[in-house]
């Protein structure tokens, strides 16, 4: 009976490390489809970009239009709407007065926080066509503090996309913790 309690317990144990082991993996890899998808959008913004800003029309910046564009995976959409592995809503906006293209993901369940590192762990691979980026909690004021310019338009003083290390982002994603809701904004101009 004894020796039966005592392989039970073993098992009982190999079963919840594995558990954890599987757990992680499942979120590493849920990770990293996010980092694909957000490169993917990232990457035909980049490509296209140019093409957008000779457009004169609202329409060039728009969910939609990038839509049929084939600028979003197909896996991304749904109901005509753009959101990530993790259902977090992803939104094309121009102002077409401006030349200025808008895109916020909104990070709205738990482990905001590890999502915005990872989201800004992608963006620095993009920094050469970025304008801006910044993150804010839903609802509060933006502080300029908390922008970071891409490489064109980085200058002297100011807070430039490719100086963010590891620590910085996590200091910036922190406006993520413990509320489990905050917003990314990316910007070209």
């Amino acid at each position: 009976m004894i020796e039966m309690l005592g392989v039970l317990a073993i098992i009982g144990v190999l079963t919840v490390g594995s558990i954890t082991a599987y757990s992680k993996a499942m979120r590493r890899h849920l990770l990293n489809k996010q980092r694909q998808q957000i490169s993917y959008i990232l990457s035909a913004i980049e490509t296209h970009y140019d093409e957008l800003k000779i457009s004169s029309t609202t329409d060039s910046f728009s969910t939609p239009v990038f839509i049929n564009l084939g600028w979003i995976p197909q896996e991304m959409i749904k109901d005509n709407s753009v959101s990530d592995v993790f259902n977090n809503k992803i939104s094309v906006i121009g102002d077409y007065t401006r030349h200025f293209l808008h895109l916020p993901i909104y990070i709205t369940n738990k482990n905001a926080y590890e999502q915005c590192v990872n989201l800004y762990q992608t963006i620095t691979q993009f920094r050469s066509s970025l304008w801006l980026t910044f993150v804010s909690r839903t609802g509060s004021s933006y502080s300029p503090t908390n922008y970071y310019y891409g490489d064109r338009f980085c200058g002297t003083g100011m807070h430039c996309i490719r100086d963010l290390t590891l620590p910085k982002i996590s200091q910036l994603c922190h406006a993520c913790d413990d509320y489990d809701q905050c917003i990314l904004y990316l910007n070209w101009k």
